[in-house]
């Protein structure tokens, strides 16, 4: 890793391969709070078939005790394909927030330079550990 800790190494491999990845920081110090990685392929398939987004988190079941979101598409044809992996710091409403504009950002980006627009990212979160719904709404 040449000296590079292990989420540098981690950001100099997905710049190097392609990936799309989005990361922020904490507000109080510079430490990694959340981290979004998506495959090219991924991005390519959710611009084609971004109807139907589902998302799981496992909960702090790494060795940095963050939650994984995991979030999959579906194609016509009832094939599953993953379309983003997360960590993030909590599962926050304000998180969630977060990645679901870096998700938009992702898919709304080639139909909105076409002069194209799907309207509002509507969406329901369910929160099996709280038994709690989350409905976020994010504007294009």
């Amino acid at each position: 890793m040449q000296g590079r800790n292990t989420v540098e190494e981690v950001l100099r491999l997905s710049a190097e391969r392609g990936y799309a990845v989005f990361y922020r920081n904490s507000e109080d110090s510079n430490v990694l709070s959340d981290i979004i990685v998506a495959h090219p392929t991924s991005i390519a398939m959710i611009r084609t078939c971004p109807y139907v987004l589902i998302m799981d988190t496992t909960y702090k079941t790494n060795k940095y005790n963050m939650p994984l979101l995991e979030c999959v598409g579906m194609t016509p044809t009832e094939k599953n394909f993953t379309v983003v992996t997360a960590f993030m710091c909590n599962e926050q409403a304000t998180t969630y927030r977060w990645v679901l504009q870096q998700i938009k950002h992702l898919y709304f980006t080639s139909a909105m330079s076409n002069g194209q627009g799907f309207g509002p990212l509507k969406c329901c979160i369910l929160g099996w550990k709280q038994r709690t719904v989350l409905r976020v709404n994010i504007q294009c």
